[in-house]
Formats: structure tokens, sequence, C-alpha cells
């Protein structure tokens, strides 16, 4: 697991350098721009990705062999550790900079499952994302950026990318009513960047962002418990929410039969 953080962290590093700034690297300096880079919706992609790097670190430790609480802890430091590789290699980025906040973000994330673990309250409260082209004009349209980025990843895309927060009905429930709900039945609150910018600048990419209400099915309540296929479907299903009507209540009201 040390060589893994090790290798995350070397990956990371070179990943962000040839995709940033490898021909334009400047000074290390700080990211003091007002936070407003695809409407804030990165700080919700670095909050979820250092629940979930962090949670499937824990599981990595548990299976090295280290005890259930010190392997949450130590999950929790090896998201910080790649996320702070991520920042710093940011630092050097002309159009970016280290930023506090995404950092913290990501750190937050991070701690989550071992907060969750001790915090009754909180159980019932998970995170997941989808990701569907919703936002096909973000890559025509970012050329306009191409001599600060020539080359933009289909993570950048918060257009495609939406983030939502579950809620499990059977464990929020009385008592008496929990025989009668589905323990894999969840209430789902969505956010997503929303349309593309007409003229794409640097940290104006999109013009608004979409806020969905739908139902969450937890496959992994479904599954076997039992056997290394059944072990791995549970994880990957645990992070991912599956197609499911939805209502977006903000900027506008629409109906969706299924929403990717």
């Amino acid at each position: 697991m040390g060589g893994i953080t090790v290798g995350f962290f070397a990956g990371s590093y070179m990943y962000v350098k040839q995709y940033w700034w490898a021909d334009q690297q400047t000074s290390f300096h700080y990211d003091t721009s007002p936070e407003q880079y695809a409407k804030n919706m990165d700080k919700v992609a670095h909050f979820f990705w250092g629940f979930m790097g962090a949670d499937l670190a824990g599981m990595g430790f548990r299976w090295a062999g280290t005890g259930d609480d010190a392997s949450y802890v130590y999950g929790a430091l090896m998201n910080m550790v790649i996320s702070l590789s991520i920042e710093m290699t940011d630092g050097y980025a002309p159009a970016h900079g280290f930023s506090t906040m995404d950092f913290a973000a990501g750190a937050v994330g991070g701690f989550y499952p071992l907060v969750q673990r001790h915090v009754g309250f909180l159980k019932p409260l998970n995170f997941k994302m989808s990701y569907w082209n919703h936002a096909p004009d973000y890559y025509d349209r970012q050329s306009q950026l191409n001599e600060l980025n020539p080359v933009r990843f289909f993570a950048d895309n918060y257009g495609n990318q939406t983030y939502w927060a579950t809620l499990n009905l059977q464990q929020l429930s009385p008592r008496s009513w929990k025989s009668s709900v589905p323990s894999w039945l969840s209430f789902a609150v969505g956010v997503r960047a929303g349309d593309v910018a007409p003229v794409i600048e640097t940290d104006k990419q999109f013009t608004n962002v979409h806020v969905y209400l739908s139902v969450d099915l937890d496959v992994a309540q479904l599954l076997p418990e039992e056997g290394a296929l059944w072990t791995t479907l549970r994880t990957l299903f645990k992070y991912y929410h599956l197609p499911a009507p939805a209502i977006r209540i903000s900027p506008n009201v629409a109906v969706f039969g299924l929403y990717m």
C-alpha cells in the first residue's frame, strides 16, 4: 500500500505536468483568484474523489492486514498525500496555482469515511456520481483555451459529471417502518455544471448549476456478499448512480423518465 501511494504520487505528478504546464512552467505560486472555476463544481469533484479514494485505500489497508480503525485513518492520509501531489503540481501551472480550497475539499472527502464510521447520523448519507454527454459543446468551444491548455481531459468537463448525495430511506425510517422499506432504496440529490458558456474563459466555462432530485438503487445491497467477483462488483456499484427517473429543480423544472 505504501508502494501504491508512491506510485500514485509520481503518476499524478507526471500526468498533471504533461497536461497543464509541461512547456510553460512558472515558479510555484498559490491560486489567489476568486473561486469560480466550473461554477465551483470542481470542489464537489475534489470532495467526491477524496471520499472514494480514501474509501478504496482503506479497503486496501484492511486487505493488507491493518485493523479497521487504523485502515480508515491510513486511507484518509494516503488520499491527502495524493491530493497534495496534484495541488503541488498545479502550483507550477501559469493559469492555475496551488488551491487551498481544492486541497481542503479533497481532505474533507477523504476523512468522511472515518467520520461516518463513528458518527451514527451520517451512516445513511453517501455519495455517488454518474457520467453522460450532457455538455458536448464543451469540447467544441474548448479550442478557445488552446493557448493556455492545449489538451482537455474528459474529467475537466464538469457538465458531463453529476454528483449525488444519497440518503438511505430504510436507515432514516422509524423503527416500526424499517421492515417495509427496501434496504436498497435511497433518495438522491444531484448537481452538475449546466450550460456551456458562449465564450469559454479560463475560470468561467459554464453559466449555471443544475440540481436534480431522484431515487438511487444501492445495487451493493442486492448482490451476494461472498466471492471475489461479487465483492468487486459491490465495490464498483457503491460509487455509481444508476440511471433513474429524476426531476430538475434548478435553473428550471424538467422531468426525466431516465436521467443518466
